[in-house]
Order: structure tokens, then C-alpha cells, then sequence
């Protein structure tokens, strides 16, 4: 096997080698990836290829660990447990190539739990958290002198006051340092942190975790340009490349001429993985790769649906290429700048991961006239063939739930096969038994998620269901009284949602219980409660219903409420709502009453407690004071999980929410 891959190894040893003849690059990255994404560099890639493309002769390996906070998609390994193993990886591929490559400069990036490792491993200190008491630093003494810079983005280990935090973070992680904490590296560290990241700091915003790179990205490859020496240019001598491998019988002799000492077994390997994605490097002078986006901490793949775009045309600047269809919303992939197509990386329908290529684009503002386009006969005879606008309309389409809630029941409409014409299915006279068919469809990635999600709800939570029913007299009247004045003064209209929304609020501020989750193992052992409610409503969308989520409701009043909602509602028609409009939430609204629903009980939306479910108002003949009256009620359940809740808690913030709505003066306190 060796004899066979020995010409191989010299050739892309060779390539590697510097010109001045040594065996190990000038600069070399680690890099580490956050929980949830694929093997590989995660959201830090994007920071590795912005110091890649300043120095051309560095070379970056990604730290190999499990990168899991419990999922079942990396094995289930608590998140100590990864931290743990994280931290003794980074000490022990550092300590390693520092031993192999003495004199080459290091370069650490982490972000998010990737970067706690690397704080764990570079500035020692213990990490209670993650089951680390041995407060020394496991990195080399020789290996610290060659780290000459050191990025951690999002990492959980921030606390305020740090020496070299950077962001608007007063704070700390879940898993911050002690007050007061000195590394004794400092000097080499650039952490970034912002007030609004829920990991590093107290935030809620989990979208702006993933922002970083785009955020700090210049501020950061600034800080390590100024602490590696200044390098020298270096070239491929090809010459003496096709002289080394010329004769076989002296390849060892003629590397080892080369480099000026033997090149150790594991760079050879390194490099020649490394070695196209070298190549990509250099040729991003002339054309770029247009990569899957990182769309949210929580997905890390998706299926490519289609391109917008075919081979050989030519798009603008942010103009769409491709859509990635993932658990909750397609999302667009735009060319970062205007060129040409020129390659296709992956085929329709393929699964593909964050930052995975999909296509190669040639740069350039200018058109290519159509004697330069690849011909559409130069498609592979097998490779299906579609039609495609000059000018497509950009596709968004919506997906209905988040990604950590189980949906309310909603009809969702599949796309029938072309083989299949309803048209004459319609027109038919009557039944013909003598020619029935059956067809089946692949559910797409959203629904497949959709029922993994209602089946984890109804295996993991004890759903317990009541009942009430509310006279919704005075709420219409107050809705008829304000509803011209707050549209007026607001340009807001009025109507229920914002009245049920701030009773809700109001009786989850009562009972704090109904607010909060159950987290840990063996279906949970630890109760978190909140300081701040976040509301999944139901709004219409291109695609059916969507359920985004309100943040921070606590803090609007009814007006407020709306106004959220009625921008929900836009987004949701116009196909803008995002993958962090979709995710989270400490509780649910289901408005099933808008398809006509009486009563119902509804599905726990997983990690929350509880959801109300808000039925149709009709009018009924009640009892009021002794006298029968015809009153507008409408029936309210609350389906919750029983392992937190009592029937106490669950029944009585049914009430407390039934005595706001019909008492509205107390929605204004």
C-alpha cells in the first residue's frame, strides 16, 4: 500500500514544502467547531479561511471531538463530557505538532463550545463545569511560546472584566470564569461576546451567537495579522518538484534533500487532505466558492432543492443561486459577488451541511457573452433537465414550526405528481372501481421533522388536558370602543389575540411554574424557570400556517402585542419570516378556532410545559344572575405536562387567564 501511495505523499509534501526548504508550514490553525455542526471547522471555518487568504502558506486541522451537548446526533455525550474531551484533544494535538514543527507559528479559533475548549486548554484554571479540577495548563510551555494569537467567538467561559473580551457582553457565559479570573496568555486572546448571546452572556437572542465572524470578523483577523511575524512569499518550484519525483529509487533521499529533514507521517497526511482545499484558496483571486450558509446553531444540514441558476449564467451580487430546504424554512443561498457559474459542486436533492460548496462561480462585473456560456447540450445525458426563468422570483417558502416545538395540527397540502391530474379527478362522472390508483410521496424534510417532534412530545411528556370556557362580551365591547382610535393614533388594528396574549402573560407572571421547562437526563432531573416569556403565535404564511415567536412579551402592552403579531403576520405572507422568527419559545398559543374548531387538546410543544389551545367564539344560551342570556363565549384548553404541573397549577391558570379576558380593565395593570 505505501509503495503504491509513496510518489503520491512526495508529490504533495513536495508541494507544501516552503522555498527556503522546510518541512513545516510558517503558520498552522487549529480550529475547533461549536455542538450540533458536522465534523470539520463549524462556524470557526469562516474565520480560518479570512487568516488563510492573508497568509497563503498556512495550513489549518480541525480539532477532532465529539463538539455534543446531548444529542442523539453526536452520540448523546452530555456537554461536560464533550467539553472534557475537548479540552485534553486541543492540549494534545498542540503539544504534538509543536514537538514535530517547533519554530512554526499557531494560530487557535473557537467558537462556542469549540472555544471553551480552547480556553480550557490555553488558559488552564479548572473548568468546573465540564469536570475539569486540574487548574494547570495543559498546553506545552514551548507550544504556548509558538501560539501567537488566539480567536474564542461566543465562548460560554466569558465573564466581565476579562482583560481580553471584546463585545457589549457585562455579564457571563453559562459556564463563565470566576470574577476576577487571568490568563496567563492574555495577551494572545481576543473573546467575543455580546450582551444579546444566550451562551456567553444572559441574552436572548440565539440567532446573534452565529453572527460573530460577520460582526467582528475584520476586527478579529486584524489582531492576528498584528501578532504573527511578518512572513516571506513562497512558491512551488515545480522544477524541483519533477526532479524529486523523476526516479523512484530515490524519493526518500531527494524529500529529505528537499525539506532539509524528514517530513513526519502525519503532516503528509494532513497536507494531502488539505491540499484542494489549498488549491480553492488560491484560486479565490479568479473565482469563489458559494457556500451552504450557517443558517442557525441548531441545524447543521439541509437538502438542496433546487438552483435558481443554470451553468454558465451570469448573477449579481446577492442574487439568489440555490434554496436549502431544512426543518422549518427554505432558505436562499445569494452569490456573495457578481460572476459567472461555471460548475455545479452537488446535484439537486443531495443533503448537504453547512459550508459544504455547491457552486463554483467565476468572478467578474461584466456579463459573458453567450459564445463564452457552457451550453446547456454539455449536461451529462443522465442529468435532468429544469426549466428555468431568466429572472426567478426569489424562493422563500416557510415552513410551519420551530425547531424545538411541536406543531399545532394544521392540514398541510402536498404536491401532487405530475402523473396525477386532479382536473380530471374532479371532473369525473361518479366512482369507477374498476380503475383505482395509489400514490406515494416522499414526505420533505419539514413534515419528516414535524413528526419526529410530535412523536418525541408524546413520549417524552405526561399530557394532562382542561377546560373553561370565557364570555367574551367585554372584550368585544372594549375591541369595538378602541379599535378606530388605536388605529389611528397606531396604524395598529386592533383585535382578540392581543387580549388573550396579555392574559396569558399576566397569569404566567402569577404562576411562574407554567413558564418554565424540564431539562436533564432520564427525562429530567432540573427545573429552569425564567424571567422572561416568549410566546409562539399562529400567523398565516405562503405555505399554510406558521407559529413564530414573540420575545419578550412581558414587556408589551396589548397595543404592543398586536403590532408584534401583525408583523408576524406580514413576514409570514411575503415569505420573510427567519429561522430564528421560527425557534424557541417558553410557550404556545394554538388559535385553532380560526378553522372553526368547538373544543380540542393540543400537543405539548416540547421543551415548554404547556399550550393553550383558543377555540371558535359562538353564541350560547348561559345562565347569568339567575337568567338565561345569549352570550358570545368561546372555549379555552390547556394541555400541559404533568410531570411539572399539578392539576393545581394546570386549573388554575386556566382560570386565572379565563378572569383576565373577562375582566379586561385588569390587562392594562
Amino acid at each position: 500500500m505505501w509503495s503504491n501511495d509513496k510518489s503520491l505523499f512526495l508529490i504533495l509534501s513536495a508541494l507544501a514544502l516552503r522555498a527556503n526548504g522546510q518541512s513545516c508550514p510558517e503558520v498552522y490553525i487549529f480550529g475547533a467547531r461549536e455542538t450540533t455542526a458536522s465534523a470539520g471547522f463549524g462556524s470557526a471555518g469562516a474565520m480560518i479561511d479570512m487568516i488563510i487568504a492573508d497568509h497563503p502558506n498556512a495550513t489549518s486541522e480541525a480539532i477532532v471531538y465529539p463538539a455534543c451537548g446531548g444529542q442523539s446526533s453526536c452520540g448523546s455525550i452530555s456537554y461536560a463530557d464533550s467539553a472534557k474531551a475537548g479540552t485534553s484533544a486541543v492540549a494534545t494535538v498542540v503539544n504534538d505538532f509543536n514537538t514535530e514543527c517547533p519554530d512554526t507559528q499557531i494560530v487557535l479559533v473557537g467558537y462556542s463550545q469549540g472555544g471553551q475548549i480552547m480556553d480550557n486548554a490555553l488558559c488552564g484554571g479548572g473548568d468546573s463545569g465540564a469536570g475539569i479540577t486540574d487548574t494547570t495548563v495543559p498546553i506545552s510551555t514551548s507550544a504556548l511560546k509558538m501560539i501567537k494569537a488566539t480567536i474564542l467567538m461566543g465562548d460560554p467561559r466569558y465573564v466581565s472584566g476579562l482583560a481580553y473580551g471584546v463585545g457589549t457582553c457585562t455579564s457571563g457565559g453559562f459556564d463563565a470564569r470566576a470574577s476576577g479570573f487571568v490568563c496567563p496568555s492574555a495577551s494572545k486572546v481576543q473573546l467575543y461576546c455580546d450582551a444579546e448571546d444566550p451562551y456567553c452572556c444572559n441574552g436572548s437572542d440565539a440567532a446573534h451567537h452565529q453572527q460573530y465572524v460577520s460582526l467582528y470578523g475584520d476586527e478579529a483577523l486584524a489582531f492576528v495579522n498584528s501578532k504573527l511575524a511578518t512572513s516571506t512569499d513562497s512558491s512551488d518550484d515545480a522544477t524541483t518538484v519533477a526532479t524529486t519525483v523523476a526516479d523512484d529509487t530515490t524519493e526518500t533521499s531527494a524529500v529529505a534533500t528537499a525539506a532539509g529533514a524528514s517530513i513526519p507521517l502525519r503532516h503528509l497526511r494532513a497536507w494531502s487532505r488539505r491540499l484542494p482545499q489549498i488549491a480553492i484558496t488560491r484560486r479565490t483571486y479568479a473565482d469563489i466558492i458559494v457556500k451552504v450558509p450557517q443558517m442557525a446553531e441548531s441545524i447543521s444540514e439541509g437538502t438542496l432543492e433546487q438552483f435558481s441558476k443554470r451553468l454558465g449564467q451570469f448573477v449579481e451580487q446577492d442574487e439568489e443561486i440555490a434554496t436549502v430546504e431544512t426543518d422549518k424554512i427554505d432558505v436562499a443561498v445569494n452569490a456573495p459577488e457578481a460572476g459567472t457559474i461555471r460548475e455545479f459542486l452537488v446535484s439537486e436533492k443531495d443533503t448537504v451541511i453547512v459550508g459544504q460548496g455547491l457552486v463554483r462561480l467565476e468572478l467578474g462585473d461584466t456579463p459573458p457573452s453567450i459564445d463564452n456560456e457552457v451550453p446547456q447540450e454539455s449536461r451529462p445525458e443522465n442529468e435532468k433537465s429544469y426549466p428555468i426563468t431568466e429572472d426567478p422570483e426569489p424562493i422563500r417558502n416557510i415552513k410551519e414550526q420551530p425547531d424545538l416545538a411541536v406543531p399545532p395540527p394544521v392540514v398541510v397540502m402536498h404536491t401532487e405528481p405530475e402523473s396525477i391530474s386532479t382536473s380530471s379527478i374532479a371532473s369525473a362522472d361518479g366512482p369507477n372501481p374498476g380503475h383505482r390508483e395509489e400514490y406515494r410521496l416522499k414526505m420533505n424534510r419539514m413534515r419528516l421533522r414535524i413528526a419526529e417532534r410530535l412523536k418525541q412530545s408524546q413520549n417524552s411528556a405526561a399530557p394532562l388536558t382542561t377546560f373553561n370556557e370565557v364570555d367574551m362580551s367585554s372584550i368585544i365591547e372594549l375591541w369595538k370602543l378602541h379599535k378606530n382610535d388605536v388605529l389611528e393614533r397606531t396604524g395598529t388594528k386592533l383585535g382578540f389575540m392581543g387580549a388573550i396574549t396579555r392574559a396569558c402573560v399576566l397569569a404566567l407572571r402569577d404562576l411562574p411554574i407554567v413558564n418554565a421547562s424540564i431539562e436533564g437526563p432520564n427525562g429530567g432531573d432540573t427545573i429552569v424557570y425564567r424571567n422572561y416569556i416568549d410566546i409562539g403565535i399562529t400567523v398565516a404564511s405562503a405555505n399554510g400556517l406558521a407559529t413564530p415567536v414573540l420575545r419578550n412579551v412581558e414587556t408589551m402592552d396589548m397595543v404592543g402585542i398586536e403590532k408584534s403579531i401583525a408583523d408576524m403576520g406580514q413576514k409570514g405572507r411575503n415569505g420573510k419570516l427567519t429561522i430564528e422568527d421560527m425557534t424557541g419559545g417558553t410557550f404556545t398559543i394554538d388559535e385553532s378556532g380560526v378553522f372553526g374548531s368547538l373544543m380540542g387538546t393540543t400537543m405539548i410543544n416540547l421543551p415548554q410545559t404547556a399550550v393553550l389551545g383558543v377555540h371558535s367564539i359562538r353564541e350560547r344560551p348561559i345562565a347569568v344572575n339567575g337568567k338565561v342570556q345569549v352570550r358570545p363565549m368561546m372555549y379555552l384548553s390547556l394541555t400541559y405536562d404533568h410531570r411539572l404541573l399539578d392539576g393545581r397549577e394546570g386549573t388554575g391558570f386556566l382560570v386565572k387567564v379565563k378572569e383576565y379576558m373577562e375582566d379586561p380593565r385588569r390587562l392594562l395593570l
